[in-house]
């Protein structure tokens, strides 16, 4: 019978036809004790794709009246089991069947069918509007409660396979995005890792504050030398080697600022350091995740990254050393000839 047209569509079972179509289960065949009534008297069920049918028809001199009781499918998920029910009633002449089907007394459909004494076939229109001949077999109330629970189970065993395969194609659409993200991640870090050594390399070039240092420190000099040249010339000088001696006093004050500005470029070289290091990190870590397999990336593509990576640290690191060790003499040497200047001055005694 139609399921007031119901339509279902479940994919693990292919339950593509509606109920009230040609479409049968193939799966049941009456057990009943009692053999059918040739009056049309009797139980008939009919298992549809998605839905189970079950009237009891009583032929009172030719008036058929009875009950009809239906299970069917939600059409859209969770696709639960629905029950129904309709009052029938119709006539049979001995061949010809016409069966109604009402509900709360108006009538929702009619067939009309033959019966051979055995199998009623009521001829049913699908939603195109083709008819169909359905076969409903004899069947008592025990089969219906046994079509109804394996109809029950099958559905049940739908939804369940179509949650596992939902759920299976969430973890893979998961894995999917994860994989591109690695890879996108991975293809970033490679692009980007030569701009982060760049930056280390550039910032670990101290030759110009080496060079202000050197410069200051021969202007510290050749200030000594003048106060030298002047205190030559005895008490009589006194006045502009004090003099001399401050200058040179001022030339240490700038050496003090050439240690200020080797501080300020000592800072993002740190910061030079952290970020090739990370990049490094990051590039073997997606590498590994990806199970050491991206597109358009080898390992000679890694461990060249890698590798540039770890000399361009390796070199900043002596560049540091070398500035640091430089500049510490530099100091020394400032403060060497701010205390040959003083006591230049100082033992002059006029």
């Amino acid at each position: 019978m139609k399921r007031y047209g119901l339509v279902l569509v479940l994919a693990i079972l292919l339950l593509t036809s509606c109920a009230g179509t040609s479409t049968q289960s193939g799966s049941f065949s009456s057990t009943a004790t009692q053999p059918p009534s040739s009056n049309l008297s009797g139980g008939y069920m009919h298992v549809y794709s998605n839905a189970v049918e079950f009237f009891q028809l009583t032929n009172t001199n030719g008036q058929m009246s009875g009950q009809e009781q239906e299970a069917y499918t939600t059409t859209y998920a969770p696709y639960t089991v629905k029950n129904g029910s309709s009052v029938v009633s119709g006539t049979y002449n001995g061949s010809h069947v016409t069966l109604t089907f009402s509900l709360f007394g108006f009538p929702i459909r009619s067939y009309a069918g033959t019966y051979d004494g055995t199998n009623l076939i009521l001829t049913e229109p699908d939603l195109n509007g083709t008819l169909n001949n359905i076969q409903y077999n004899p069947a008592s109330t025990q089969e219906y409660n046994h079509a109804l629970s394996t109809f029950e189970a099958n559905i049940q065993a739908t939804v369940t396979a179509e949650q596992n395969a939902q759920a299976t194609a969430a973890v893979i659409r998961a894995t999917a995005t994860a994989v591109s993200d690695q890879q996108s991640r991975l293809n970033y870090d490679l692009q980007n890792i030569g701009g982060a050594i760049q930056q280390l390399q550039s910032d670990s070039d101290f030759s110009n504050i080496l060079k202000q240092y050197s410069n200051d420190i021969n202007q510290m000099q050749q200030d000594y030398q003048t106060e030298q040249n002047d205190a030559n010339g005895g008490c009589a000088n006194a006045g502009q080697v004090g003099a001399d001696d401050g200058t040179v006093g001022a030339d240490q004050g700038t050496i003090g600022a050439d240690d200020g500005s080797f501080q300020a470029d000592l800072s993002p070289v740190q910061s030079d350091f952290a970020s090739v290091t990370d990049f490094m990190q990051k590039i073997q870590q997606h590498w590994n995740n990806l199970n050491q397999q991206a597109p358009g990336v080898s390992q000679s593509d890694i461990d060249h990254a890698v590798n540039n990576g770890n000399n361009a640290i390796k070199q900043a690191n002596a560049n540091v050393s070398d500035a640091k060790s430089k500049a510490s003499q530099y100091d020394s040497q400032a403060d060497s000839i701010k205390q040959q200047a003083d006591d230049l001055y100082n033992g002059m005694h006029c």
